[in-house]
């Protein structure tokens, strides 16, 4: 069996039911490495733009947590001179034009050419915790749901001694014709799900 991506339980009320989550669908994509002609591979490498490229991007200085729905913070920010670790020449790591992945932070564009940039810590510290369970709120039927909302499918499978629970909850929704709506947090994202029953 391919290996679990979450486990935990599903709950509703008071009943709680340990599962496990395994993938349902598998890419089919091809997928290719790059050579040059001479059959020796190409990979890509981080480099660092000119700070006076065409575009002239305007940098809001990691650290001070400005948020993309604060425009008087971000036009506080506006034109102060980013630290030394967003500057090519200021990366300690620096060889041959490549970029360590330690000596870098994410920009946000807040409008064009102008970033919010965030250190790594500060986007860690906006992810949620890992979901134990997938809280139930609610039983609707499936015609309800249109599928354009539906973006991965899992099966999910009953772990622990849970089967007989399990086996429990899977005829009620079957017989009943419906789906369990909640929520959990898949690694680091959360998701509005539905459970239903399959033969």
């Amino acid at each position: 069996m391919r290996r679990a991506v979450w486990t935990g339980a599903v709950s509703f009320g008071l009943v709680s039911i340990p599962v496990a989550l395994y993938p349902a669908t598998s890419p089919k994509d091809v997928r290719f490495h790059l050579f040059d002609r001479q059959g020796r591979r190409v990979r890509y490498r981080r480099v660092a733009e000119d700070r006076d490229d065409e575009r002239g991007h305007q940098l809001e200085p990691p650290g001070q947590s400005v948020r993309p729905d604060e425009p008087e913070a971000l036009s506080e920010a506006v034109g102060a001179t980013p630290d030394s670790r967003t500057s090519p020449t200021g990366c300690e790591t620096e060889r041959n034009g490549e970029l360590a992945f330690s000596d870098l932070v994410r920009g946000y564009e807040v409008e064009p050419g102008r970033f919010a940039m965030l250190e790594p810590e500060e986007i860690e510290a906006t992810r949620p915790e890992r979901s134990a369970t997938i809280e139930l709120e609610d039983f609707v039927e499936l015609h309800d749901i249109d599928p354009v909302y539906f973006e991965k499918t899992y099966h999910v499978a009953p772990r622990g001694g849970a089967a007989k629970p399990y086996r429990l909850l899977q005829r009620t929704l079957d017989r009943t014709h419906r789906v369990g709506i909640g929520r959990f947090v898949l690694r680091t994202k959360p998701h509005l799900v539905a459970v239903r029953a399959t033969s």
